[in-house]
């Protein structure tokens, strides 16, 4: 392996027993049927006795983390914190934080991971604080046809998006 790829047999540094794990989006039932992608890591977590709380990032502009994460989380009893996106650095920063956890829109061939926009910066952070960054996705996700990341088509969302919160404007007109 090269650079900054982990090898997935290296052993990670130790860690507290119980774990607090950041998700973004969501990659649970809702989402990806069954027991989820992410989201079936925390779960396990959780039935092993090994997590303390799930940090749910909201995800603007759709709030999936909002609506879906931390509902599934409350529907298993998991304690869930729900943070808005600009949080999650502060949190790591604070420690509160051991791990993250993502789903995958796409994996490129070479292990490229593009998925909800945030998770780069969210890397890019846990990589900062020294914080494990795992991507949790089925093989199917995988497109062995695209050599790179930058192969990945990202998909475009209507502006409007941020512009709303359902029918209320709140942003200046223009």
């Amino acid at each position: 392996m090269s650079g900054n790829r982990r090898s997935r047999f290296e052993v990670l540094p130790a860690t507290p027993e119980k774990l607090s794990i950041l998700t973004h989006c969501n990659a649970g039932a809702l989402a990806t049927a069954g027991y989820g992608t992410a989201l079936g890591v925390v779960r396990s977590a959780w039935r092993e006795q090994r997590l303390a709380r799930v940090y749910a990032d909201e995800t603007r502009p759709r709030l999936q983390g909002a609506k879906l994460t931390a509902w599934e989380c409350v529907q298993e009893g998991i304690p869930v914190t729900l943070i808005t996106d600009s949080m999650a650095a502060h949190c790591m920063k604070c420690g509160l934080v051991n791990a993250v956890v993502v789903g995958a829109d796409r994996i490129a061939a070479n292990g490229d991971v593009a998925n909800k926009i945030g998770t780069y910066s969210l890397a890019l952070v846990a990589k900062a604080h020294n914080i494990p960054f795992f991507v949790a996705a089925p093989l199917s996700t995988v497109d062995f046809n695209l050599a790179t990341g930058s192969e990945i088509p990202i998909e475009e969302r209507d502006p409007n998006e941020i512009y709303a919160m359902g029918d209320t404007i709140i942003t200046p007109t223009g």
